[in-house]
Order: structure tokens, then sequence, then C-alpha cells
């Protein structure tokens, strides 16, 4: 499908294929890296996404290269290490908390989430 009329089916697949690209690598961000609520409407914010986009491919894929006896091959498997440990980090923090009897409110108060 095209808004111009003017071209020809082979053209409009051709563009369409280079598009499909940016379109899905786009949407893999946004689910995965969670830039879904960022907003690019000028040109500063989009610079600016896509720094942020490229710092963080680089900090996948040097964490992936730097942890290669965990066998991670992929920038989505850094991602889901990075959210494991994560949250063996939340867990543990939240654990420390609770052995050294602070209260869930000053819990929820440090964690910004009171």
């Amino acid at each position: 499908m095209s808004t111009n009329i003017e071209l020809d089916a082979k053209t409009i697949i051709k563009y369409y294929s280079k598009r499909w690209a940016v379109k899905t690598s786009y949407k893999y961000l946004k689910a995965n890296l969670g830039f879904d609520k960022y907003k690019v409407h000028s040109l500063l914010s989009i610079e600016r996404y896509f720094l942020i986009v490229f710092l963080a491919i680089n900090f996948l894929e040097i964490f992936r290269i730097l942890q290669s006896k965990f066998m991670i091959r992929t920038i989505g498997e850094s991602i889901d290490y990075q959210r494991y440990i994560s949250t063996i980090e939340f867990v543990l923090y939240i654990y420390h908390k609770a052995k050294n009897n602070v209260s869930i409110i000053d819990v929820y108060n440090q964690l910004k989430i009171a």
C-alpha cells in the first residue's frame, strides 16, 4: 500500500523493504528497552532518542562480550539477563531492609513508590 499512486508495485515493495527494517527495529527497541514512553516530536528529541538507544545497545553488547562465561549470545539475551540481575538485586534489597527491621513504609519511600 502506498499513498503515492504514481509508484509502481515494484518500487513500493523496494521502498517498503527498506522501511520495514527501521520499523521492526524501532518496535523492538520500544518493547524491549523501555523506550515506548519516549516522545520524539522535535529534532532535538529525535537526536536524544537515538543517542540513548545507541548507548543502551552498546552497553548490552559490551555486557554480552564481558559475560561470555554465561553464554549470552544476543542482545535479547543480554536484556533478559539484566532483568534477572535487577530482580535478584531488588529482592536482596528488600530482604536486607526487612532483616534490619526497616518498616515497609520506609522501604516504599526509599524506592519512591509510596
